[in-house]
């Protein structure tokens, strides 16, 4: 059973996250790019079961409109909604990662190089997500055991 009702909840939960990280790190986010990344890094983050689409300038520490936005984004990513949940919760390794682009269970596109970038920006994100459900108090959120969705992929 996924973790989602529907695309509108995840959606909603989505866009709280990603507003909150900005409105707290966008700035900071926003400066340490400019310094080490020439073009602008916007990244386009798709989900599957159910199907979400949030796209976030992270040069200029906003999140755009999706749809006409996508068009924009320098890097995309596509992965199952439930393992990026338990991603953003830190339980999902970096060797799950590699597997599970390795399989097709998650897409990405852009420059290899901007990929590195992102990195230090994701790691700064994960606090936000957490504090996005405690907040909205999500509790059946935090409380599911990793790998126990819908997706084929599993927690080790």
């Amino acid at each position: 059973m996924p973790y989602f009702r529907d695309s509108s909840e995840l959606s909603e939960l989505l866009d709280g996250f990603f507003d909150s990280f900005l409105a707290a790190e966008g700035e900071s986010v926003a400066a340490k790019l400019a310094e080490e990344v020439e073009d602008e890094l916007t990244l386009r983050l798709a989900t599957l079961e159910p199907e979400t689409e949030t796209v976030v300038n992270l040069s200029r520490g906003e999140r755009l409109p999706a749809g006409q936005a996508s068009k924009e984004a320098t890097l995309e990513i596509t992965m199952d909604a439930d393992m990026l949940h338990e991603f953003w919760l830190g339980r999902v390794s970096s060797v799950q990662l590699a597997q599970a682009y390795e399989t097709g269970e998650m897409r990405g596109t852009g420059p290899p190089v901007l990929l590195a970038y992102l990195a230090p920006v994701i790691a700064a994100m994960a606090p936000h997500y957490r504090r996005n459900l405690e907040e909205r108090q999500r509790v059946d959120l935090l409380s599911i055991e990793p790998g126990s969705g819908n997706g084929s992929w599993s927690s080790a």
